[in-house]
């Protein structure tokens, strides 16, 4: 798996840190808050010009002369004061422009709040990401080291954050490496392989094969997976803290591999990223990774829903009819909306342990990125109290969420002539919410969030944190709410 820097806070003078790059931000109006340093590197003001304004993402490096690190580089924090997005945003656009030439880095910060100094190392380490499992030689210059660069009366916050930072952002990358995996490499029972090695001691880890599947009627996942040579899973994660206050259960989607089956996908360029559709429950998997190290006294059970979706002689056909693990019958109109499918069956089993809450996590349509673009995920709910938690969650990680709603009026178009309920609406739009309420029949009256993470999953292009590939999208805010629990 992909290493994550060592994070260190230190109170050391900043001109004497031994590194290859110190960070410090510098806004629109060119205020910094370190400019003793630049007058000692014989700036009397901020070096702006048509290539550096201050605006963030922006990045200016300068030479580290009389001083032990190798550069200083003048990050842009935008107007004013900055929040912990732009901090965010700022540390990993600059550590992504330093690229091969830093494998040692200092941010420089005067604020002693954990979230605002936790945000900056977020940052650092979302922008050092690399997954480079698949090229013939390893890489050997990616960011090795963080130091988060402080006063004393700082430093117990500092490395409040430095702990916190480093077991989410573990969790992210392990996110971010499962999603990023060929799909040859992550078959059901691999990832459940890899789960397994991933958990901590304190979570149980549960498999059901094919033949448990079919012994507990999961026609989902058992439909989706027919197609393929390599049968679907279903993983269980328990994670049991002492005297729990409550349980949730996290279901997340994991289509190893999405062809559309039968309904094979088009354009066939469509295919190139579908082995991130199990992004979902690499979210899931990733987070339940993180439980014991941040003490969440909520009991969580995850469930990860993994099946290939492949056409083939053994595939489910339009128009076939599944009875998922709840007995809900499903016509399948459609073997590209599989999702829902699986899904149907880790929402029932959910249901089945009668939790406090269920949020899922599901790379589930398209039309969820025409509404949003690839920047946010859709939160769909039966319950406008659970959702707020789970909207502030994200907007204190950094992961953009907006609420999109499950109109009744629009329910008549999932009903089908031949079963309880078919997976496709015939309306023309509003996929992404057909999606929510297929969803909604399988929780029941049990609190539920349901966020479509179809366009925030993966970036095509690097900006800011992030560079191209999976986001771990969910994973922190996940975290962040469950943590949140505890208080």
């Amino acid at each position: 798996m992909t290493a994550l820097p060592a994070f260190r806070a230190t109170a050391d003078d900043a001109s004497g840190l031994a590194v290859d790059a110190l960070l410090i931000g510098v806004n629109t109006s060119g205020v910094c808050a370190h400019e003793a340093l630049l007058r000692a590197l014989g700036y009397r003001d901020v070096p702006f010009d048509e290539t550096f304004t201050g605006r963030v993402g922006e990045s200016l490096r300068l030479a580290g002369s009389g001083i032990a690190a190798r550069s200083v580089v003048l990050v842009g924090v935008g107007e004013g004061e900055p929040g912990d997005d732009v901090r965010r945003k700022a540390a990993g656009s600059a550590v992504r422009a330093l690229g091969d030439d830093a494998r040692s880095i200092a941010i420089l910060s005067t604020s002693d709040d954990v979230d605002s100094l936790g945000a900056l190392l977020e940052g650092a380490a979302s922008g050092a990401y690399r997954f480079t499992e698949g090229r013939s030689e390893p890489d050997r210059t990616a960011l090795r080291r963080v130091l988060l660069a402080v006063d004393d009366h700082q430093l117990k916050a500092a490395r409040a954050a430095a702990r916190r930072t480093r077991t989410t952002m573990a969790a992210e990358y392990l996110a971010r490496d499962l999603t990023n995996r060929p799909p040859a490499d992550k078959s059901p029972a691999a990832m459940c392989d890899f789960a397994r090695r991933a958990m901590p001691d304190e979570i149980e880890v549960e498999v059901w094969d094919e033949a448990r599947l079919e012994d507990e009627k999961a026609g989902g996942l058992l439909g989706v997976g027919k197609g393929s040579s390599r049968p679907p899973r279903m993983l269980i994660l328990r994670y049991r803290p002492d005297d729990p206050a409550g349980h949730v259960a996290l279901v997340g989607k994991g289509i190893v591999f999405d062809s559309g089956g039968i309904d094979l996908k088009r354009p066939w360029p469509s295919m190139a990223t579908m082995k991130t559709d199990m992004a979902g429950s690499a979210a899931v998997i990733a987070a339940m990774s993180a439980l014991p190290a941040l003490k969440v006294k909520t009991a969580v059970t995850g469930i990860a829903c993994l099946a290939e979706n492949m056409p083939s002689g053994e595939a489910q056909r339009p128009g076939d009819v599944l009875r998922t693990l709840d007995g809900t019958t499903v016509e399948v109109r459609n073997t590209d909306a599989e999702g829902r499918l699986v899904l149907a069956d880790g929402l029932g089993y959910a249901r089945s342990l009668d939790p406090d809450a269920i949020v899922d996590l599901a790379t589930l349509t398209g039309g969820v990125i025409y509404a949003l673009s690839d920047l946010a995920s859709g939160a769909m709910t039966n319950d406008v109290e659970l959702q707020s938690e789970i909207l502030t969650a994200a907007e204190a990680s950094g992961e953009p969420m907006w609420p999109l709603p499950l109109w009744e009026d629009l329910r008549y178009d999932l009903d089908s002539d031949v079963a309880d309920i078919r997976n496709l609406n015939t309306a023309h739009g509003g996929s992404t919410l057909f999606g929510g309420l297929f969803l909604r029949h399988f929780v029941g009256d049990v609190p539920w969030v349901h966020l479509d993470i179809a366009g925030a999953s993966y970036t095509k292009k690097a900006r800011h944190h992030y560079p191209v590939g999976a986001t771990g999208a969910g994973t922190r805010t996940i975290l962040r709410w469950l943590a949140a629990r505890n208080d």
